[in-house]
């Protein structure tokens, strides 16, 4: 954590992908501390990861931080996005940011069924015809019922029915 957040005060773009690598720790205060740091150094290699990161923690915090950083590293809308709480991949999907898409489609594994279900709407609310597959993975391997019809309304919604 502290090495992270060194790196980030150092201003040396090297620490971009160290950096970017450590997003996916295990520990929560090691991905934020990675966040903050990415948006210190302000190198946009840092964006994509950093997006992801939005839709595939499960750490509020971490979320959180990412969403921080993208604002410093010019893509502000973020911080309105992400609250840290289940809605953030509800408020994805309505982000109309197309980028969201994979970070999404990982979401649907996630061990909160509230998330799950949201992640699913969000799919279908960002139109993109590459989540159906995904989806339709997704509805076979979960047991919560409503999650299944997010999902089922999600596929719909992007086959146009």
């Amino acid at each position: 954590m502290a090495a992270a957040s060194a790196l980030g005060n150092l201003g040396d773009t090297r620490a971009v992908q160290p950096l970017i690598k450590a997003l996916e720790d295990e520990y929560w205060n090691v991905k934020a501390s990675a966040a903050s740091a990415l948006g210190n150094l302000g190198d946009i290699r840092a964006v994509r990861p950093l997006i992801k990161a939005l839709g595939e923690d499960e750490y509020a915090f971490a979320r959180l931080a990412a969403a921080s950083a993208l604002s410093k590293l010019g893509e502000k809308k973020w911080v309105n996005i992400v609250k840290g709480d289940s809605e953030d991949y509800e408020r994805l999907g309505n982000s109309g940011d197309r980028r969201a898409v994979e970070p999404l489609i990982r979401a649907l594994s996630d061990k909160d069924f509230n998330v799950r279900r949201n992640a699913a709407s969000a799919l279908g609310n960002l139109s993109d015809k590459r989540a159906i597959k995904p989806l339709i993975k997704a509805y076979k391997n979960d047991n919560d019922k409503n999650v299944k019809i997010a999902i089922v309304n999600a596929v719909k919604k992007l086959q146009g029915k």
